[in-house]
């Protein structure tokens, strides 16, 4: 679960769009409140347009329909930045949004198993679910399938984050090693 917080609000995207909706609801109610304080501003400043208390109180209120404003959309952003990451990762896999995997001996929806993974990660390590789905591509680019990917990624990331490694540096030393491993096994047998 990813959890970022905006000048007091929390978003939390967890895979269903009820924190998006959440937040979206509590800035719409604020930018709401912020009209109808300025439409009863309005409203005293046609009676009196020269009053420098109700230009000012005006002023201060358009100021927060702005930041209010901003704040919707940065909270829009967030939750499309991640979605937009997790197409690269569907479209290295050759896959569909429905397209099921088996994870731990149940059968997943592969993209749902994915994107849960990024955004625990993204909450746990020092990365966030964006910069998790971007390690997840590099495993798909080395033809690592769901149970490989959810294995591999929290040990892509710790080496990622100790190592002071890009994601995709990281990435390859550990497929690459996983590669060797499985290479001795198999001449071991």
């Amino acid at each position: 679960m990813t959890s970022r917080s905006l000048k007091g609000i929390t978003v939390e995207i967890d895979g269903s769009t009820t924190g998006l909706q959440s937040a979206l609801k509590e800035v719409n109610t604020q930018i709401k409140n912020t009209q109808s304080q300025l439409k009863d501003v309005e409203k005293l400043l046609k009676l009196d347009p020269s009053n420098t208390e109700l230009l000012a109180q005006k002023r201060r209120l358009l100021t927060d329909a702005i930041k209010e404003t901003k704040e919707k959309l940065d909270t829009l952003k967030t939750a499309a930045d991640f979605e937009s990451s997790m197409s690269p990762v569907q479209a290295t896999m050759g896959i569909t949004a429905d397209s099921m995997s088996e994870v731990d001996g149940q059968t997943v929806n592969t993209m749902d198993t994915l994107s849960a993974l990024a955004k625990e990660m993204g909450t746990t390590t020092a990365f966030s679910a964006t910069e998790c789905t971007e390690a997840l591509n590099y495993l798909a680019l080395a033809g690592y399938d769901t149970q490989q990917m959810c294995d591999t990624l929290p040990t892509v990331l710790n080496l990622a984050a100790a190592g002071g490694f890009d994601l995709a540096t990281a990435s390859d030393m550990v497929t690459d090693a996983m590669c060797w491993i499985q290479t001795i096994t198999r001449e071991m047998r």
